[in-house]
């Protein structure tokens, strides 16, 4: 895929309007605890002020439904970013006006400010035109490096390329060239391991990768889908509704398609409920599944030390209970010992491989999630389409 890069912008002295994704998680006093996407998109912005560019920041926190919240704000991010550039970011409480306008105008060569949470706007999400219009009036060009958020049709995203001269920054850049790699020319074999709870958005993907892939390796609520369908007992396991239709459309006796053979089952996911190994298929009518087994994580830990490429998203189980984070915890010591190329995306996922001290263990660690998996399935995403040459 040919984007165009920032590298071909004239920056020098202009106000670049850079899309980032800077969603990361604060605690009650709005202070940055997890600044990993900040330290991220460093690159970019650095690059772009040694141009002797000034800044305006623009990046969405979580979910507020198109109203302000004062508890997903951006002002603590825009600090933390201060820090890791080594200069004072300007935090503006809004998103546009006679104020804001006013401050833009204002940055000088190597300054930056940060714009309020973009997604209190509800035209945001909607991609609507005048919004982005009035998005791109504060800036001379345009750099989106928010891969996060590029398979989201957004007006930061998608519709603002209409009005300004539009690049990918190096993140951008970085996580599509390594997915394109993994895709196309990988070291095989091609391991893919799929997991997580968010079974609608993957079902899919299963069928899309089975053509490209040499192994794809399921768990959590994504295998309870397919063992159920295979006609196996999964006791009360959550699988979301309504989705008859589509697991019938995996071809779930391709023998690329590995499934657990053994799970960790429980009456209940409080701390401290008895658990059990159960083989698959006798799982108790009033039991949850939780975990893969020993048996499940001894045949995919195999399949694993064979592969030349391997790419992962999605917990194995219920990772917020460390009784059942194991099976999670096990594959990722599996990917680390080998010497695979190793590509891994998902926020649980991620915080998991780190919470077990491994994630310099990984060739790659993807800034997106949902963006991930929908450019394994699709090969492409909006924000990506907006930027091609």
């Amino acid at each position: 895929m040919k984007l165009r890069s920032f590298r071909s912008l004239n920056v020098r002295g202009k106000r670049v309007l850079v899309r980032a994704g800077f969603n990361v998680p604060t605690n009650a006093r709005g202070h940055v605890q997890d600044d990993w996407r900040l330290e991220r998109g460093l690159p970019t912005l650095q690059a772009l002020l040694q141009q002797r560019a000034s800044l305006v920041v623009m990046t969405h926190r979580g979910r507020p439904q198109g109203r302000p919240s004062r508890a997903l704000s951006v002002r603590g991010i825009a600090t933390a970013l201060g820090r890791r550039l080594r200069r004072p970011v300007r935090f503006l409480p809004s998103l546009m006006g006679p104020a804001v306008a006013r401050a833009v105008a204002q940055l000088k060569p190597g300054q930056v400010a940060m714009l309020e949470n973009l997604r209190f706007a509800p035209e945001e999400e909607r991609n609507d035109a005048h919004f982005a219009r009035q998005l791109a009036a504060l800036g001379d060009v345009y750099v989106d490096d928010a891969f996060e958020n590029a398979h989201r049709r957004h007006a930061s995203m998608v519709a603002i390329t209409r009005y300004l001269p539009s690049a990918a920054g190096r993140l951008l850049e970085e996580e599509v060239a390594t997915l394109e790699q993994a895709l196309h020319k990988p070291k095989r074999p091609l391991v893919t391991i799929i997991g997580g709870a968010k079974i609608s958005t993957k079902i899919r993907l299963i069928t899309t990768l089975l053509r490209h892939v040499d192994y794809l390796l399921l768990g959590g609520a994504l295998a309870n889908a397919v063992l159920r369908e295979k006609g196996i007992q999964i006791g009360r396991s959550f699988v979301e509704p309504n989705l008859g239709r589509i697991v019938r459309s995996i071809p779930i006796e391709n023998p690329k398609l590995k499934i657990p053979i053994d799970v960790i089952a429980a009456a209940s996911p409080r701390r401290g409920a008895a658990s059990h190994r159960r083989a698959a298929g006798s799982v108790g009518a009033r039991e949850f599944i939780y975990d893969i087994g020993p048996d499940t994580l001894e045949l995919y830990g195999a399949v694993i030390r064979s592969a030349g490429t391997v790419i992962w998203n999605g917990p194995m189980g219920l990772i917020e209970q460390p009784t059942y984070s194991r099976g999670t915890r096990a594959i990722a010591r599996a990917i680390a010992a080998t010497r695979c190329h190793s590509i891994l995306g998902g926020g649980e996922t991620i915080q998991a491989v780190r919470a077990a001290r491994l994630i310099r263990r990984f060739s790659f660690v993807s800034t997106g999630g949902g963006a991930m998996l929908e450019f394994l399935e699709r090969r492409t995403l909006p924000a990506l389409r907006a930027l091609q040459r």
